[in-house]
């Protein structure tokens, strides 16, 4: 009797084991997500041919006759240096040219960026700077 009474505990206990195991298993999804394929609806998934473009932002040129400088995302960056798989070739006043494995890349100065540093031949004495 209370052999059966074991067995019955042991194989109610691996049931619950097992439906546990199969519950965790499943993905949660989110039951208010639209239908894939539902009109209206942009499939979330996308094509292998279509490249992803990073976002890069150019907010700074300082251009001197020392060196020159780009600050993209943030970090100021010079001729030769790598952001997110480009290489920065080019440092104009209002544009820079990056070349990556995507192609050729040309980002614009926005906003109020510097264009040009002054040098000390251009500054006579008595000058507001």
């Amino acid at each position: 009797m209370v052999r059966n009474m074991i067995v019955i505990l042991l194989v109610v206990l691996l049931c619950g084991i097992a439906t546990c195991a199969v519950a965790q298993s499943e993905q949660l999804v989110d039951p208010m997500r639209p239908l894939r394929g539902a009109p209206g609806t942009v499939n979330p998934v996308r094509k292998v041919d279509q490249p992803v473009k990073e976002a890069l932002q150019l907010t700074a040129v300082l251009i001197s006759e020392q060196r020159s400088v780009a600050v993209i995302n943030g970090k100021s960056l010079q001729q030769g240096d790598k952001i997110n798989g480009y290489k920065l070739i080019r440092i104009c006043p209002n544009y820079v040219e990056l070349r990556g494995k995507l192609g050729k890349r040309t980002l614009r100065r926005t906003g109020t960026g510097l264009k040009k540093i002054s040098t000390k031949s251009n500054i006579k004495k008595g000058s507001k700077l």
